[in-house]
């Protein structure tokens, strides 16, 4: 019997699962992480490690396996154990062990176990259908877009956002040789069609004005564009949660656990059961008027079989039981 499989169905419900006298494959939740070298944005994810040092049996690998195979808690037991053992001996060998969507395990020495974690499976739930995303091509894309704006370049001696002194002398010139151009032939031409007698210091005074119109656009202009590109990450950030949508989908198997007169008492029972790390919620009205409270929902009768004894053991319900009903859910992909 292989365990990889059992492992990891509950790591996507558990954050550490024990393989007495061998060790544990515990969950460590991981935030959204942007690695700017690489151009990427990784999801949250759960992030999977092996500890050697926890190794009493907490019965929750026992019980899965029971429920899934329909055995006694003796024989699950007998199993795993039988497993564990052959695994202890190929890691005395000196060789690796591979379990499958988590790792591999080897023995560096008597006193060590080293991990190699597979990280193509995210057992965070939250996360389903997120991949990674390469910023980079998201940057590449705005910066071949037909409106692209050009970043002057900036002195590294100087503060961000500013122009050197020699710098900003080749700008204005350039923009002030065009403007007294023009200037000129306005001037000679409303000489010649008004009879105007305007002086050389007047002519001096509009260019200067123009001129001074241009140095505010320009610095406006390099302000804007540094924003710009600044503002290029936050994008792609924005993509992540728009991938992910809202869907219906019917779910004919509910595991109930209990029925209440009353909506005061329901929300109750939620609030204790919840304590406990599920996720209980009222799903409606029976045909007597009970509120139904349920730990979870589900499209197969095998799924809802299988989740019913860990619930059992978790909230210590030995009553909780199976409600078939066709009931249309919203649930995010």
């Amino acid at each position: 019997m292989e365990l990889d499989k059992y492992i990891s169905d509950l790591l996507y419900r558990y954050d550490c699962v024990i393989l007495p006298n061998l060790g544990a494959f515990i969950a460590n939740r991981v935030a959204t992480q942007i690695i700017e070298s690489e151009g990427k944005i990784i999801p949250p994810r759960k992030e999977i490690i092996f500890n050697r040092h926890i190794k009493n049996n907490d019965g929750l690998l026992h019980h899965y396996i029971m429920n899934a195979k329909k055995i006694s808690y003796k024989k699950a037991e007998e199993l795993v154990s039988s497993e564990i053992n052959r695994i202890s001996q190929i890691l005395e060998k000196g060789e690796t062990v591979t379990f499958n969507n988590l790792g591999t395990i080897r023995k560096v020495d008597e006193n060590n176990i080293e991990f190699t974690i597979d990280s193509s499976v995210n057992y965070l739930k939250s996360s389903y259908g997120l991949s990674t995303i390469n910023a980079a091509t998201v940057s590449s894309k705005q910066e071949n877009s037909a409106d692209k704006k050009q970043v002057l370049p900036i002195s590294q001696s100087e503060p961000k956002g500013k122009l050197n002194f020699s710098s900003k002398i080749t700008r204005y010139a350039a923009v002030a040789i065009p403007l007294l151009t023009l200037a000129s032939l306005a001037y000679y031409h409303q000489l010649n069609e008004f009879n105007l007698n305007l002086n050389s210091a007047e002519i001096s005074i509009i260019s200067s004005e123009k001129k001074e119109i241009k140095k505010v656009e320009a610095a406006k202009e390099i302000k804007a564009e540094e924003i710009t590109v600044e503002e290029i990450t936050p994008v792609a950030e924005e993509k992540v949660v728009e991938e992910r949508v809202k869907v219906n989908k019917v779910f004919n198997y509910h595991l109930v656990a209990g029925a209440f007169s009353s909506n005061k008492n329901a929300q109750k029972a939620i609030r204790k059961i919840n304590s406990k790390g599920l996720e209980a919620e009222i799903i409606g009205q029976n045909k007597n008027g009970l509120y139904m409270v349920t730990y979870s929902s589900h499209q197969t009768i095998s799924e809802a079989k299988e989740e019913l004894g860990l619930v059992k053991i978790i909230d210590e319900n030995n009553s909780a039981w199976i409600w078939k009903k066709s009931i249309e859910k919203q649930v995010i992909e």
